[in-house]
């Protein structure tokens, strides 16, 4: 019979526990992956990224925002300069560069205007004469894209909410965002005054090749009041921000800050 030492006994059984431990780490691993949804085989098309992406795993789903899951998808049918668009007649305004949105000529009978799949981007949309309706209106945009957006600083009556859209720039008041990318170019994303909620969103691509920015500065959103205006009520909640001081091709512009307070 050969006898064990106890220096030996002791190494004997570390060695057999270490092995159980490993060995039920291993069996917990195995399993480990029933918490992820099956990934399909179908692709899923992004506009205008060129890239492809498949089912989202439970694990994707948390990842927001990013560019796969904000601003505008799909074929969307483009707005020309002073066209009509679901009845409202658009004006082109300062010298053929903005589709004036101008409440004087549109219909508020009802309490909400509703539009989706549009790309505005041919001109900036400028919101006029809010003042003018007497009762609450909301305006909803629901994936569709914009170049400039400016609405009234301090209108009362009328409200905005954008999802799923993509926006180069926004400037205004009464208005909730979810779920879209802003930026694009050397503008400045967003410049809220009051009452303007931004949930789940992007700011990036802020140092664009854009020539027009030649030597000036941007911020992802700039926070600032104006005369008779102060800034208030204004909210972030889960937004992300990309945007590096990075020159990019000939544009020497540079972005100052995520948030400019």
């Amino acid at each position: 019979m050969k006898w064990i030492s106890k220096k030996g006994f002791k190494y004997s059984v570390a060695s057999c526990i270490l092995c159980v431990v490993m060995l039920v780490f291993c069996i917990a691993g195995a399993y480990s992956f029933d918490d992820y949804v099956e990934i399909g085989e179908d692709e899923v098309p992004m506009a205008n990224l060129g890239t492809y992406v498949v089912d989202y795993t439970k694990d994707d789903m948390m990842v927001k925002p990013d560019k796969y899951n904000t601003g505008a998808k799909g074929e969307l049918f483009a707005v020309g300069m002073g066209d009509t668009i679901q009845g409202v007649t658009l004006k082109v305004g300062n010298n053929g560069t903005a589709n004036q949105f101008d409440f004087k000529n549109v219909s508020t009978q009802g309490s909400v205007l509703s539009f989706e799949g549009i790309d505005f981007s041919k001109g900036t949309l400028a919101f006029l004469n809010e003042h003018l309706v007497e009762s609450k209106v909301q305006v909803n945009f629901t994936n569709c894209k914009f170049a400039a957006i400016t609405t009234s600083k301090n209108t009362k009556t009328v409200s905005y909410h954008f999802k799923d859209c993509t926006i180069v720039s926004f400037k205004g008041s009464n208005t909730t965002f979810d779920s879209c990318r802003f930026g694009g170019t050397y503008k400045d994303a967003l410049v809220p005054y009051c009452n303007v909620t931004v949930k789940n969103s992007l700011f990036c691509d802020m140092a664009s090749s854009d020539t027009a920015g030649n030597g000036v500065h941007t911020d992802a959103t700039q926070i600032y009041g104006e005369k008779g205006v102060d800034v208030t009520n204004v909210h972030y909640e889960n937004c992300r921000f990309e945007v590096p001081a990075m020159q990019e091709g000939l544009n020497s512009a540079t972005v100052n800050a995520c948030i400019m307070l």
